[in-house]
């Protein structure tokens, strides 16, 4: 009769034991509010202080009558690129919408019968460098038809807006470095390396081919244009 006792009080002491070990075993933490990520604040693009007074120089006036050439010159000289924030802020856009740019220079003049870079002498002297990948033009006429120019060409879709950010340089004195396409001009007065920046607004359906004239006052280099579009 003991043996069957003690072996009910072992069972009855691991049974509680086992519990209590069990009970151990699951701790209980204590509950925090679920952490909610707050929404992301748009961020207005950021335009650096070269790029702000060439934007409001270049756009203190509109262009209401077609064929109307209007000089925007701004007075600057900017030794760098523009940032994928300054080109949306020029554009009125945000950088993701942004296409990736299409570059034209000596060494890369074609990309297909719409989009290519023309040289023209223009009774000025003209040197065409391609292990620098650059162009020198001196002018000798005082003309602007006469003067040596770069021309830009593509095709514009009608919704789009596009950015043309060209690789320039002048020598001695300052001079303003032009880049037109009969309608609207804008240019950058330097007397070393440069950036020049060109706007092109939507156009009318059937007025796709843009053809962009670039030319200096005296002597200058070319080193090549990239073409970048976002939706207008």
């Amino acid at each position: 009769m003991l043996r069957p006792v003690l072996l009910a009080l072992t069972v009855a002491i691991l049974g509680a034991t086992a519990a209590a070990v069990a009970t151990a075993a699951d701790p209980v933490y204590p509950k925090y509010p679920k952490y909610k990520v707050p929404p992301a604040q748009p961020q207005k693009p950021i335009l650096d202080g070269v790029w702000a007074k060439q934007l409001q120089t270049q756009w203190t006036q509109q262009v209401n009558v077609a064929n109307q050439v209007v000089d925007r010159s701004a007075e600057i000289a900017a030794l760098r690129r523009q940032t994928q924030e300054e080109k949306a802020a020029m554009m009125n856009t945000v950088p993701g919408a942004l296409t990736a740019p299409v570059s034209l220079s000596v060494r890369a003049p074609y990309i297909d019968s719409n989009t290519h870079m023309e040289v023209a002498s223009r009774n000025g002297v003209l040197e065409v460098l391609p292990l620098l990948d650059q162009v020198q033009m001196r002018v000798v006429a005082e003309p602007i038809d006469a003067r040596p120019t770069i021309y830009i060409n593509f095709r514009a879709d009608p919704t789009r807006r596009y950015h043309v950010e060209c690789s320039v340089a002048g020598f001695d004195q300052p001079q303003n470095i032009s880049a037109s396409d009969g309608r609207t001009t804008y240019s950058v007065n330097t007397s070393s390396r440069a950036t020049l920046v060109f706007v092109v607004e939507p156009r009318q359906p059937g007025d796709s081919a843009v053809k962009i004239g670039i030319y200096g006052e005296k002597f200058w280099v070319f080193r090549g244009c990239d073409i970048t579009s976002a939706p207008a």
